[in-house]
């Protein structure tokens, strides 16, 4: 997961895993393959300022390992 703006640049280090956590520039997660009820619960913050907000949006990128 990243945080892009309207050009599609990536943002650096708006993504916050919580109290005394550096804050990153993207994050990974995963999903265990031949789970039938996956979840996902991981807690993420996106503090961008309000200057930078204006046409970034999350940009997902799913990937499968065979």
């Amino acid at each position: 997961m990243f945080i892009v703006d309207n050009s599609g640049q990536p943002l650096k280090d708006f993504i916050s895993f919580g109290s005394g956590e550096p804050p990153a520039s993207e994050y990974h997660s995963f999903v265990l393959y031949h789970n039938n009820s996956p979840r996902w619960s991981e807690l993420l913050k996106l503090p961008i300022p309000v200057d930078k907000f204006r046409g970034s949006h999350i940009r997902f990128e799913f990937r499968h390992c065979s």
